[in-house]
């Protein structure tokens, strides 16, 4: 059941003016960019840790609509690292809470969501239904980043990855025809202990973080984007390393 939306109060020329000030006296976004970010449509699977800091960061920065994914109701235990939301919140679906407290930061950002697990069979009805000019990964399960990069390929959208474990976490940028897919990088799933404890609190903030800037370099038309490229971060060690990711002339997806 689709939730009633917060009434979207028409902002002053000199509202918007005030409120994106930084962008707007930006080279690189400018009034032009930020048009471009207000015209902007981003689908972003998961509403974890990740999700919580790449929406907060995109509904900041004035990106104007918005499709959320996940199945999930909110636990105790996910307050831990999942900042979009509060303990009152616990017990309910994420999307729920999520679209609510985007909205009391943003009213202007339209939010659709959706209460279904991502596979390729949702996620088709999904891209089928509505246009999105990026997907941003914020899940923790491969099957669900096997499914979006399958239909970023056939639907030629860009697919910002991103992955955390312990202390560490990665991203990537995989576009159709200019660089190589996830499948070329994992044609499995690469190994991990599921069994050991994590992430940290603040590893799914740093790495949605990163996600959300080459998200919305992307939506910029900006050209240094991590394709063909994989970011690793050690917050332990704080090292950043950026290792060059080959297209697999084999793969079964590009």
């Amino acid at each position: 059941m689709a939730l009633p939306r917060f009434p979207k109060l028409p902002l002053k020329p000199e509202v918007l003016q005030e409120r994106y000030s930084r962008h707007l006296a930006m080279s690189g976004i400018g009034p032009a960019g930020q048009q471009k970010l207000s015209e902007a449509s981003v689908l972003l699977v998961g509403a974890g840790g990740l999700g919580g800091a790449i929406a907060y960061y995109l509904a900041a920065s004035g990106v104007g609509r918005l499709g959320l994914v996940d199945f999930d109701n909110l636990e105790l235990s996910n307050l831990q690292r999942q900042i979009l939301y509060k303990e009152s919140d616990v017990g309910k679906l994420k999307v729920e809470s999520a679209q609510r407290g985007l909205q009391e930061l943003n009213s202007e950002l339209d939010i659709k969501t959706y209460t279904s697990e991502f596979t390729c069979e949702s996620g088709e009805k999904i891209l089928s239904a509505d246009n999105y000019d990026v997907i941003v990964d914020a899940v923790d399960n491969f099957a669900a980043r096997q499914a979006m990069n399958k239909l970023s390929q056939e639907h030629e959208i860009p697919f910002v990855h991103g992955a955390v474990y312990r202390f560490e976490g990665e991203v990537s940028t995989f576009y159709p025809g200019k660089g190589p897919c996830y499948a070329c990088l994992y044609a499995e799933a690469p190994e991990a202990d599921d069994a050991a404890p994590g992430p940290a609190s603040f590893t799914p903030g740093v790495i949605g973080t990163l996600e959300a800037a080459e998200t919305i370099k992307l939506l910029l038309g900006m050209d240094e984007l991590l394709v063909g490229r994989l970011l690793r971060v050690d917050l332990r060690r704080m090292s950043f390393m950026t290792l060059k990711v080959q297209r697999d002339g084999g793969c079964l997806v590009c």
